[in-house]
């Protein structure tokens, strides 16, 4: 009897034991083909808030409606304000792709509404590579092909519109129902300042921009929803340096319902700040 009950005790540890396992390894899904292994997938398993990520993105103003504003205001291009396509090489890590993926995004957004065909297909190629080495492209194959045939149409700016859009949507659905919410929250940061950041800086630029700043004013429903994503991901250790700027950022937005030159100085500091830690500049 005694040996039936060790051995009944031995069973049920081993089990309980490879429970532990394989809880363990639900939350360590490493991505292929990157150069680091910190990553917020190793320390965190964030399946549990892909709904919340994807309801916070789904109710957020896009990159192409904030482009498509500025444009509107008759707002110039102005290439010095994007991202460096030099500095592309150095984000290593799935959070520094992801995040620096969704500002390119944006960059390219800019780019192509104000058509600038000289400048689309190679922000599409920085695009195609990070999505390369972001090291999870099997989850959005459409989106890697889109890049791939957007790098490939140099002088077509027909096919590099409509393939723009095509990314736009085929991304954001790919991401949405895949595995990886904490890559479509990065992305979507990295988006959502960047867009920030080029709205600041040309209604810093524009002579007559009180519509400006009233719009600038109104997207704290974008700052908003930069630091709920981000505080969805703050229990992760390379995530923590920029939350709490983001979190500066947001409660700014909430205590000056309106903005004029002070408040559009102030914000546009904040926003850079913001900008710098997030893509290392």
């Amino acid at each position: 009897m005694e040996q039936r009950c060790c051995t009944r005790r031995f069973k049920a540890f081993i089990l309980l034991m490879l429970a532990g396992i394989a809880l363990t390894n639900c939350g360590q899904r490493k991505p292929a083909g990157v150069a680091q292994d910190v990553t917020v997938a190793d320390t965190v398993n964030f399946d549990v808030f892909k709904d919340e990520i994807n309801r916070i993105i789904a109710n957020s103003p896009r990159e192409l409606e904030i482009i498509n504003f500025v444009n509107e205001m008759g707002s110039s291009y102005i290439f010095d304000l994007t991202l460096p396509l030099t500095e592309a090489e150095k984000f290593e890590t799935q959070n520094e792709i992801a995040l620096a993926w969704g500002a390119y995004t944006a960059d390219l957004v800019y780019a192509n509404t104000y058509n600038r065909y000289d400048i689309v297909p190679y922000v599409s190629d920085i695009l195609n590579q990070l999505s390369q080495r972001l090291g999870v492209q099997d989850q959005f194959p459409k989106t890697v092909r889109l890049l791939e045939r957007m790098s490939a149409n140099e002088n077509k700016s027909d096919s590099l519109s409509y393939y723009l859009n095509q990314v736009l949507t085929t991304s954001r659905q790919e991401l949405e129902s895949g595995e990886i919410p904490e890559v479509y929250a990065l992305f979507s940061i990295g988006a959502g300042v960047e867009s920030l950041y080029l709205l600041s800086q040309l209604t810093s630029y524009a002579k007559e921009n009180q519509k400006m700043l009233a719009y600038l004013s109104e997207r704290r429903d974008l700052g908003k929803s930069i630091f709920r994503l981000t505080e969805i991901l703050a229990s992760d250790e390379t995530v923590k340096p920029y939350y709490e700027k983001i979190d500066r950022l947001n409660k700014y937005f909430e205590s000056h319902p309106d903005f004029g030159e002070k408040e559009l100085s102030e914000i546009t500091f904040l926003i850079m700040e913001v900008r710098s830690q997030i893509l290392s500049l």
